[in-house]
């Protein structure tokens, strides 16, 4: 098993050295600020960690079948991991999906409310199938008996190939007829859902709304085929809020008007990870209950709500806060990674402490085990710290370390089987460093805030805060404001740099107001500059009458000195700063000019620069580079980067973004390896072609590589080897 610990430190060093790497920060004062806040983690800090619970057992596939609570023949469907002498091998279940399916057999609608990797899917698509076989077993005729709505194709498509890995060779392949219908399916396909039905519908509620309004004669048959509809799933149910959550509702009332047979109500499922989580058990149940009746416009008892029901790991009997402290300190210092076997840690007291701590807790008063809150790893060592007195350091490490062994497969802690004691779960959150707020004081006192307000808090005068902002060349700070004049008193204050510097304006009465950029005259290179005509770019200058003048398009654009107290008030004895009318065209540190045109937000760096895609694409190649690491390397496993966007249109902009980060990265890589290669000699237009063919092995003699630059790979001879010229740009 990965160190998931390594690589979360190993993922945010990567992505600060990145995100870093876009602002050049002058000023030392600041520099060593924000230096002080990277280094306190302030912008990233720690995962939350939480452990995947244990859910109580609800007996296999086979044993309902054998009770006549399932059909027979289900459990050839559902096969799992028994007993390989025959006696039992179908699908063992958890006590939720027990409970899902009694609900069913009831004649019952019902919400699935348990957490991810719980088998959400099983409490829909066993009552389905079982109705299915016993229709098919009694020789009703062939029609659509469910529909499953899913939010997004993806889920869609996942959902797919687990029927279809499921009913391909258990011998039932043509009684359980499955097909999908979400708008990304040819024609043909479609086609043999209107003339042959199938059992099982999956489809997105767009889909569905389009079904049922379409007069087509193929979309009219598809709805025809439905007709007596049983089951109405709707999967993922938080997701139907707002807007669309009515949208979705008022589709249900659609779908049960011209589906539900005279006198039969449809089943409706619901599933969904999070509904409520406020409250005790009972009062959750409601409000999902309440929810649901309105999405299916059906009641629903609180009793029809199926939560999950959770057993411990360790050994039940024994309670942390009962275990003596010099017994916890025994177990913390004296763990054994190379003796942690199953049985060794069901009686661990180190193992039970972390188990309700990280992952469960106490619902009802005591009655009932729920998930616990994820808490930091530094929290949890200081809680461990009070019970067991070893100190903080100490007490992280070895949390870390028992973490990390219990989350491996019994396999590689002396156990069978590949279930691990602790699956471990590490919620990292990422996001841009946001914005730096400063301070117009002297370097000596000048202070800074990352978020956004008008004053500087807890000072006894007023000090307001600016907006900061740097110079991409040379890293000079600027603030973005607005200069106000009212009533005698000339006054700048912050605003936000992508807000259009406006003309002058008159608000009414005597207030101006002019927008522009201010530049604190802080270090030698900005103090140099005088202001006189001279400093200013040649481009924005012309000679009249033998002198030199700005040009009319460029005179507003002149800087302005003025010494402005920390209130942001203009006052002789405040500290000097030139102001800049407009937008941002020119740097007086190093004389960096920038057009009319353009963003100022994109001529000058803030904290936060990467977009949304670049930060995903870096965050996902340092986890690959973190996988291909030797010592992290596992040949066995096919190790997988899963990857969740909001749409497919995103996940198609982020698959492109990585696929050109790829290249791009593999081109540059390849240069700076070939020119390393060339030493002082260096490369010309004639040779950097066949160097860097080299160097990426794109050559003629290296079959391994054919794929990767040949569109026929099949080319022999002088063919291939004008096709490897043709990449080095060697032939005319």
């Amino acid at each position: 098993m990965t160190n998931i610990f390594k690589l979360d430190r190993y993922v945010v060093e990567e992505y600060e050295r990145f995100a870093r790497s876009f602002t050049n920060v002058r000023a030392a004062d600041l520099a060593s600020k924000l230096q002080e806040a990277y280094a306190s983690k302030q912008f990233w800090p720690e995962p939350m960690i939480q452990l995947n619970p244990r859910f109580q057992s609800g007996g296999t596939v086979g044993q309902l079948v054998q009770q006549g609570d399932l059909a027979k023949g289900i459990e050839k469907i559902f096969c799992g991991y028994g007993s390989q002498n025959g006696e039992d091998a179908s699908l063992p279940l958890y006590k939720h999906q027990l409970d899902a399916i009694t609900l069913a057999n009831q004649g019952k609608s019902y919400v699935v409310t348990t957490g991810t990797g719980s088998g959400k899917s099983l409490c829909y698509f066993l009552p389905i199938i079982d109705r299915i076989l016993r229709a098919k077993a009694g020789g009703e005729p062939q029609r659509t008996r469910a529909i499953i709505i899913y939010p997004m194709n993806a889920l869609a498509n996942s959902q797919m190939e687990e029927l279809d890995k499921r009913i391909t060779g258990s011998g039932y392949e043509k009684l359980v007829k499955f097909a999908r219908y979400t708008g990304q399916d040819d024609e043909e396909a479609r086609k043999g859902i209107k003339d042959s039905p199938p059992d099982i519908l999956l489809t997105n509620f767009m889909m569905l709304e389009l079904l049922l309004t379409r007069q087509s004669e193929h979309d009219q048959q598809v709805i025809a085929n439905c007709e007596g509809l049983e089951f109405l799933v709707l999967d993922e149910l938080h997701t139907y809020r707002g807007r669309q959550g009515a949208d979705v509702a008022m589709l249900v009332r659609r779908v049960r008007e011209r589906l539900e047979a005279p006198g039969r109500f449809v089943r409706c499922i619901g599933t969904s990870a999070t509904m409520a989580s406020e409250g005790d058990e009972a009062s959750r149940q409601i409000k999902v209950a309440e929810v649901a009746s309105t999405l299916f416009a059906m009641p629903i008892e609180a009793s029809s709500v199926v939560t999950e029901t959770l057993e411990r790991s360790t050994n039940p009997r024994l309670n942390p806060a009962r275990i003596p402290a010099a017994d916890l300190k025994a177990a913390v210092m004296g763990f054994d990674p190379s003796n942690a076997r199953d049985d060794v840690l069901y009686n661990d007291p180190f193992m039970v402490w972390i188990e309700m701590t990280l992952g469960l807790s106490s619902d009802d008063d005591g009655r009932r085990l729920r998930r616990a809150q994820p808490i930091d790893l530094s929290t949890a060592a200081s809680e461990l710290d009070k019970a067991a007195g070893l100190g903080i350091e100490v007490c992280r490490r070895q949390i870390e370390l028992a973490l990390e062994v219990a989350g491996k497969p019994g396999s590689e802690r002396g156990d069978d089987g590949d279930r691990p004691f602790f699956p471990i779960r590490l919620h990292r959150f990422i996001s841009g460093a946001g914005a730096l707020y400063s301070t117009l004081e002297p370097v000596e006192i000048r202070d800074i805030a990352f978020s956004g307000q008008v004053f500087l808090p807890g000072r006894e005068n007023p000090t307001r805060l600016f907006a900061t902002y740097f110079c991409r060349e040379c890293g000079q700070e600027h603030h973005p404001v607005t200069l106000v004049s009212e009533s005698g008193t000339v006054t700048f204050l912050g605003r936000r740099i992508d807000e259009i510097p406006a003309e002058p304006s008159d608000n009414g009465g005597n207030r101006l107001e002019e927008q522009g950029f201010l530049t604190p005259v802080t270090n030698e290179d900005i103090a140099g500059f005088q202001g006189d005509i001279g400093e200013y770019p040649d481009e924005w200058l012309e000679e009249r009458r033998g002198q030199l003048q700005f040009k009319n398009t460029y005179r507003k654009s002149r800087l302005t000195k003025y010494a402005v107290t920390p209130d942001g008030t203009i006052s002789t004895n405040g500290v000097p700063v030139w102001f800049q009318k407009g937008k941002f065209r020119f740097c007086a540190a190093c004389g960096a000019v920038h057009g009319q045109s353009g963003r100022d937000i994109n001529r000058l760096a803030g904290l936060t620069a990467e977009g949304r895609s670049s930060a995903t694409t870096v965050l996902i190649s340092s986890i690959l580079r973190w996988m291909k690491q030797p010592e992290n390397d596992r040949a066995d496993l096919r190790q997988k980067v899963l990857g969740f966007t909001d749409n497919r249109q995103d996940a198609a902009l982020q698959a492109g973004h990585f696929n050109d980060f790829v290249f791009v990265s593999l081109l540059r890589g390849a240069a700076l390896a070939a020119l390393e290669s060339a030493g002082h000699a260096g490369l010309t237009d004639a040779t950097i072609g066949r160097a860097l063919t080299k160097v990426l092995r794109f050559t003629a003699s290296n079959k391994a590589r054919y794929a990767e630059w040949l569109a026929d790979r099949d080319l022999q001879g002088e063919q291939l080897e004008n096709a490897a010229a043709d990449l080095a740009a060697e032939r005319p």
